[in-house]
Formats: structure tokens, sequence, C-alpha cells
């Protein structure tokens, strides 16, 4: 939805405006955009998102957490 949204943006207002298209107003709003999709993504994933440090070992940890506390629940 980003990309296309902001092609169609930049298409309108290159077309519209009598600036060049490099002038940063064509792109500020895809620039400040994907500013706030960098922090939003940061602030719901935190800065160790991609692989971070220990991740398969939290997600193995927390897999057999469950897999545990389901397991003691049936017995």
């Amino acid at each position: 939805v980003y990309v296309i949204i902001n092609i169609f943006l930049i298409v309108v207002i290159s077309t519209n405006s009598g600036e060049g298209f490099w002038h940063f107003g064509t792109f500020a709003t895809a620039f400040f955009w994907g500013i706030g999709l960098l922090f939003h993504f940061l602030g719901v994933f935190g800065p160790d998102a991609i692989f971070g440090k220990n991740w398969e070992e939290k997600k193995l940890r927390e897999y057999m957490d469950k897999d545990k506390e389901e397991h003691q629940r049936f017995q």
C-alpha cells in the first residue's frame, strides 16, 4: 500500500506542480511517511526486531512453555 500510494502521489504532485521533478516537495510525503513507518516498526517490534539477540531461543522456550502448560492442563 505504501509503495502504490506514494507512486500515485509522486506522479500527481510532479505533474501538477510547476517545480522540477527532483524537488523535495515531490518526495516529502513518501519520505516522512517512511520515517513514520520505521518508528512504528521499531515501537511495535523493538530495536532487535529483525532476528535480534537470542530470538530463536526465546521462541523455542515460548513454544515449549506453552506446550508444557497445555500438557499439564489435560493430565
